[in-house]
């Protein structure tokens, strides 16, 4: 056994075009599915405790949000605690110069010390253009990974993106030991479209074993395109089964 289930979880993203009309009813699909956990992205107009009453209903328990890096960074550190977050994370940003991505992993950092203090993890997550963009001979992942603290500031790696971007995440984790705390578990057909876990063509086999002996405590099924999301739900957790 390499997983347990309770590392294995959702990208609630995944099921935006549901959620957006009834999230109480996407989140007992989940239950029943067999999820016990959920990562957030918004609350679909609802607050922080209405939120948390939904999953309470539902059985689940949400680990993490993907949130906004701005000036209301307490206030959605508090909505965190309300949600029982143990993770919140920033999940894009983009810069043209080094000067920019250095300011912005200081912010990083400032944050981090906020949601330490609440006992939360606050980390990043990559898309492509981390690696593919090169500023002064240095790529932007580079420059966060290096002037952030990593007993600080954690890493969330996009599989799918990583891969996308022509790089192993095993090289990621190698370079980051005991830092990548989340992965989003996203596969890839051929020809680079987007794909279930588990029916595309990167091979897991040994990288999740890899991730998880190297630290990372969440694998998150993920589908930005999900033309069916229940599918990609139920597809995602029967694969992430097979390791647990």
């Amino acid at each position: 056994m390499i997983l347990t289930p309770q590392q294995l979880s959702i990208q609630l993203y995944t099921m935006r075009s549901l959620a957006e009309n009834d999230p109480a009813a996407v989140l007992a699909k989940l239950s029943e599915l067999g999820y016990r956990s959920v990562e957030m992205a918004g609350t679909y107009g609802r607050t922080a405790g209405e939120f948390r009453r939904l999953l309470d209903d539902a059985g689940l328990q949400a680990t993490s949000s993907h949130v906004k890096l701005d000036d209301a960074i307490v206030d959605t550190i508090n909505d965190a605690l309300t949600l029982g977050h143990s993770f919140i994370v920033v999940p894009w940003a983009q810069f043209d110069t080094a000067d920019e991505w250095r300011r912005f992993a200081d912010e990083l950092t400032a944050a981090a010390v906020l949601a330490q203090q609440a006992g939360i993890s606050l980390g990043y997550h990559n898309h492509a253009h981390e690696f593919t963009q090169t500023i002064d001979g240095v790529r932007p992942y580079e420059l966060i990974t290096a002037n952030t603290d990593p007993h600080l500031v954690h890493l969330e790696v996009d599989l799918y993106w990583a891969v996308h971007a022509g790089v192993d995440p095993r090289d990621i984790l190698a370079a980051n030991p005991g830092r990548v705390r989340q992965v989003h578990v996203k596969d890839r057909t051929i020809d680079g479209a987007m794909a279930d876990p588990g029916e595309g063509v990167i091979d897991f086999t040994d990288l999740i074993p890899t991730a998880a002996r190297s630290g990372v405590i969440e694998f998150i099924v993920e589908r930005d395109d999900a033309h069916d999301p229940y599918g990609t739900a139920e597809t995602g957790l029967a694969f992430l089964r097979r390791f647990c």
